[in-house]
């Protein structure tokens, strides 16, 4: 080998290998944010979080289903929310004599002012007035502070999924605190029939906050999934569908989400539009 050639490969090599650690420097310091969170994410999947929450003997008791069933098909008044994982694995396997309407019912969000979501078995018109009540729960032996209520004007609309959003003249949800939430559809030729559950907000960690912000509309559906903030997740996910009704993937993911707390057979539901707050 020509001496005079060495010097000169060795800096060859030498160079490379240096190039070679500022681009593995680079992507190691900045792997937080790089690659983007989008090519992370491959589906929507719901990881329930700690139930009851860090603190508390007991997770807060709920009803997630209440009566006035759809025909012969057994679908009934269904607040969509998760259950404890007790409560979810019975219903999964079908085991009737473990379900009893007294659930333990609580779901996260990071929203002020968040979207609550429910199935309804039946045509909703004027002569079933629904109300909505929130309360700043106390515990267990003490009466919930109200803090909102409304009723709503209903137009005729078929069944499906129903949204309600607290309005802005609502005061905010406060981080850490726990409310009571009631779904009411009265009627004078029937029984009413409600939903109750529980609603907490949390302050995302600093990584997913980042993430969050960074991250497409259906990512952050993701995110909020994969780190058990329900109410944020669901209402991502149907605000994508309603605007991306023929989108595979979302279909896949919407699915997904309602198998995760046992709900399959409300999934193919339609959203339908019939409430306004008055």
């Amino acid at each position: 080998m020509n001496r005079l050639q060495l010097p000169r490969q060795k800096l060859i090599l030498t160079s490379a290998f240096a190039l070679f650690l500022v681009s593995n420097t680079f992507y190691i310091t900045h792997s937080p944010a790089q690659p983007p969170v989008s090519s992370l994410i491959s589906a929507v999947r719901f990881v329930p979080p700690t139930v009851p929450p860090e603190g508390q003997r007991d997770a807060p008791k709920g009803r997630p289903r209440g009566g006035g069933t759809r025909g012969g098909d057994r679908l009934s008044l269904t607040a969509l929310v998760p259950v404890t994982e007790e409560t979810l694995a019975a219903r999964i396997a079908g085991n009737q004599a473990r379900l009893s309407n007294e659930k333990s019912v609580l779901a996260l969000t990071v929203a002020e002012y968040p979207a609550l979501w429910f199935y309804v078995p039946f045509a909703l018109s004027g002569d079933r007035p629904i109300t909505f009540v929130l309360q700043e729960y106390q515990g267990k032996e003490h009466q919930g502070k109200e803090i909102y209520k409304t009723t709503f004007s209903v137009s005729q609309a078929q069944p499906g999924l129903v949204q309600f959003r607290l309005p802005a003249n609502a005061a905010p949800l406060e981080i850490g605190k726990m409310y009571h939430w009631f779904f009411a559809i009265s009627s004078d030729a029937e029984e009413s029939v409600y939903v109750d559950g529980f609603i907490q907000r949390i302050a995302p960690p600093e990584t997913l906050a980042t993430q969050l912000q960074q991250s497409t509309p259906r990512d952050r559906a993701a995110l909020y999934a994969a780190n058990g903030i329900w109410h944020d997740a669901l209402d991502t996910l149907a605000q994508l569908r309603s605007a991306n009704p023929q989108d595979a993937k979302l279909t896949t993911d919407w699915e997904n989400l309602f198998k995760a707390i046992g709900l399959n057979a409300i999934a193919k539901e339609p959203i339908v539009q019939c409430c306004t707050p008055n």
